[in-house]
């Protein structure tokens, strides 16, 4: 139920993002989003930001970049808590604790549900989507991740393994 509850105000947080994406100038040329997926280096250069909130004492950091101006090509990570405010450190998808929800996602540039992936939401015995907070200012965050995406939002049955993942990025609280 609580792990329901997360994943609601972490949905939310991302639609957030998205509607605040033309808003946002992030126009550094430091930051980045990146990843290798299935063996091929992606990157995410457009609006790279993070978001943290508090909200009804749940703690949640959402964050978000896009391929390229007008491309549905994403990728997404998500950590929501109720143990306290989010920090620097390691958080791994643990579906057995649930207080807590390590959750993301990407599309490659499709409408089609199916195609597109999710971790966090799978209890199976792949590596889980471990999301490591490196640095946090109070308006940058930075940081690795990797871990095993299912396609279908996240239900699978087609995996896809996500490896090298780094992130610099404006925060915004």
């Amino acid at each position: 139920m609580k792990r329901t509850i997360l994943f609601s105000l972490l949905t939310g947080l991302l639609f957030s993002l998205n509607a605040c994406k033309k808003e946002v100038s992030n126009a550094d040329a430091n930051y980045y989003f990146e990843a290798t997926i299935d063996g091929v280096k992606k990157t995410y250069p457009y609006l790279p930001a993070a978001v943290m909130l508090d909200t009804l004492d749940v703690y949640s950091l959402g964050m978000l970049a896009y391929a390229s101006a007008g491309s549905r090509e994403l990728f997404s990570l998500n950590i929501g808590q109720e143990s306290g405010p989010i920090t620097a450190g390691t958080y791994i998808d643990d579906y057995t604790i649930e207080d807590k929800l390590v959750a993301g996602g990407f599309n490659p540039g499709t409408d089609d549900d199916a195609l597109v992936y999710g971790a966090g939401l799978d209890g199976g015995p792949d590596p889980k989507l471990t999301i490591t907070i490196s640095e946090m200012s109070s308006n940058t965050i930075k940081g690795t991740f990797s871990g095993t995406f299912f396609d279908h939002g996240g239900d699978g049955p087609g995996k896809a393994a996500v490896t090298d993942g780094k992130f610099y990025m404006p925060l915004y609280k």
